[in-house]
C-alpha cells in the first residue's frame, strides 16, 4: 500500500517534518513519487519509521540509527551493534542516576 508522507507521519505517530529530516540524513532509502512529485511510502517503509521512532525512545541517535539501519540493509544481522550500542546507553543513564544520587 502507498502512503503520502502525511499518511505515513500520522500512522507512526511523528511529524511529516521530521519524516522528511529522517530522509534527508539517510535513514530512509530514497522513497517513490508520484507524477506530481509527492513522496509515497510503502508499507516497510512505515515498518522503518516505526523502528526509528522505537529507537529513538531507548535513546539511540539518528547516526547510531542509521547505523544499524545501513547494516541491515548490507544483509548484516546488527543484533551485536544494536546491543553494544543499547549497553552503552543502559550505562550512561546508570552513571546519571549515580550522579545525581551522590
Amino acid at each position: 500500500m502507498a502512503h503520502t508522507v502525511g499518511a505515513a507521519a500520522k500512522a507512526v505517530g511523528v511529524s511529516a517534518k521530521a519524516i522528511r529530516i529522517w530522509e534527508a540524513k539517510g535513514l530512509l532509502s530514497p522513497t517513490g513519487r508520484t507524477e506530481a512529485g509527492y513522496r509515497v511510502f510503502s508499507d516497510d517503509d512505515i515498518e522503518i519509521l516505526r523502528f526509528i521512532c522505537r529507537s529513538k525512545t531507548l535513546g539511540l541517535t539518528l547516526p547510531e540509527i542509521k547505523n544499524i539501519l545501513d547494516l541491515h540493509r548490507r544483509g548484516t544481522a546488527p543484533c551485536e551493534q544494536v546491543t553494544a550500542v543499547l549497553d552503552a546507553r543502559s550505562e550512561e543513564h546508570t552513571s546519571e542516576l549515580q550522579s545525581h544520587h551522590d
